[in-house]
């Protein structure tokens, strides 16, 4: 799990410390959850973006940050959980869509700034949801702006923006995909988004 000041693993059964890395987040809060990438664990957020990759392993509560640390530094996300998506860690920050290897936390592959649909005033850090990857696109919900679709790497850019006006609250759950399906809930309703 990730905490400030550090991340733990702990053994469910006994619920005892396994072992536990110092990730640098020195806020009294951090939000998103840990991703596993195999024998790696990514571990990003706090409001001062610091982000860490861990390999797995250690025993009897031991530090290992100096021994498993692979990468540590400024990371994508602040609030929302990334989300993994073929070898690479997709999140959205201040408005900024970003893409990393998933080993290597501070290696930015690219990055997108996410706009309105006149594309003239960049989106204002509103987006705490975390992102969906489907078929090599990401998807975000903006708490009032609508969703941004973007195209995975090598292209990475925003592809469309859609909006849901007539709404008018806020969106701030994750939305989720299911059978070809789009779900998506703002603090009025719940839609489903598909093909008719």
């Amino acid at each position: 799990m990730s905490l400030p000041c550090n991340v733990w693993a702990t053994i469910p059964q006994t619920e005892k410390l396994k072992w536990f890395a110092t990730n640098g987040v020195q806020d009294t809060s951090v939000s998103a959850s840990p991703i596993l990438d195999g024998d790696v664990m990514v571990s990003m957020g706090g409001r001062s973006n610091n982000g860490i990759v861990v390999r797995l392993g250690g025993e009897k509560g031991a530090d290992v940050t100096k021994t498993h640390t692979l990468s540590e530094g400024k990371s994508l996300a602040c609030i929302m959980t990334p989300n993994r998506y073929d070898s690479h860690i997709y999140a959205i920050s201040k408005g900024i869509a970003s893409c990393a290897d998933a080993k290597q936390v501070n290696k930015f592959i690219k990055n997108v700034c996410l706009a309105s649909e006149n594309r003239s005033n960049a989106v204002a850090p509103a987006i705490t949801t975390s992102p969906r990857c489907r078929r090599r696109k990401t998807l975000s919900v903006h708490q009032k702006r609508g969703c941004y679709v973007v195209d995975a790497p090598p292209q990475f850019e925003l592809l469309v923006s859609n909006l849901i006006a007539e709404d008018g609250s806020e969106f701030n759950a994750t939305p989720a995909i299911s059978d070809g399906k789009l779900f998506v809930r703002s603090n009025r309703r719940l839609y489903c988004i598909g093909a008719s």
